[in-house]
């Protein structure tokens, strides 16, 4: 099995053929939600000529059969001390939790992440969370980290709160990125949200999977931190923007260098 390697493939598929069985140690993945999101629309205030398009969404009749196909892949992927943390929003996260059950994984947490802006509504409440489905096969065997950020004692500053208390809680109120002027795919998850996944559930020499890599966030963070990675982009230009960032160990890239390389 090759590892350190992005492929430019449906996920589905490109496990069964690239991935051997329990071979993973964490899986970090933002799949689509079938709500027929366009992330270069005006109201997400974004150049659209810096996005990349090639967002492939999920129909809403499909979301069942998607969701149990890529699930039971990843779950013969991952190892018995593996985790899973799967990011959904609140559409069909009851697709999700019943496929979980169906397939015999165990939900460890529910965490909410709370975000720092969502769109604008003015006929419903707005909303600014995404579900965040901490996952894996063995309760009794997952890799986590307890004391990785605080020690068992720490304060947080200028209180006497339990740091370790607070920052292993289940809401997460952790910001998006604004890659302002630079090229972005659709949606990304934030570097803060993926090394606290890493910070917890990681460890030397572990092999981490991305099976919708999108930007490449989670290889990024995962080469970043020493451990091997394995990634699926069916978009052809998202798949070469993960590739550039991580071959030239580029978190941001300009468009000025991205249309000189790749137009």
């Amino acid at each position: 099995m090759e590892k350190n390697i992005v492929y430019n493939n449906d996920c589905i598929g490109g496990m069964k053929d690239k991935i051997e069985d329990k071979s993973v140690d964490l899986i970090i993945t933002d799949p689509p939600f079938a709500i027929n999101f366009k992330g270069a629309q005006k109201n997400y205030n974004r150049d659209q000529d810096k996005v990349i398009q090639e967002y492939n969404e999920v129909k809403e009749n499909d979301y069942y059969d998607f969701k149990y196909n890529w699930l039971s892949e990843s779950k013969r992927c991952l190892k018995d001390t593996g985790s899973m943390y799967i990011c959904s929003g609140w559409n069909y996260v009851d697709i999700i939790t019943r496929v979980i059950r169906e397939l015999g994984l165990y939900n460890t947490n529910h965490i909410i992440w709370k975000y720092n802006f969502g769109l604008n509504c003015t006929k419903r409440f707005i909303s600014s969370h995404y579900h965040l489905l901490y996952v894996c096969k063995q309760d009794t065997k997952r890799t986590f980290n307890t004391y990785s950020r605080y020690g068992k004692n720490e304060k947080i500053d200028g209180t006497n709160k339990n740091a370790r208390y607070a920052d292993m809680e289940d809401v997460w109120t952790i910001n998006k990125e604004n890659w302002s002027g630079k090229i972005t795919t659709a949606n990304k998850l934030p570097g803060d949200l993926i090394k606290k996944i890493l910070d917890y559930s990681s460890k030397i020499g572990d092999t981490i999977l991305d099976p919708f890599a999108g930007s490449g966030q989670v290889l990024w963070f995962g080469k970043e931190r020493g451990l091997d990675y394995i990634g699926f982009e069916k978009s052809e230009q998202a798949f070469k923007f993960i590739n550039y960032r991580l071959n030239n160990n580029l978190y941001l890239v300009d468009k000025s260098e991205w249309d000189k390389v790749f137009n």
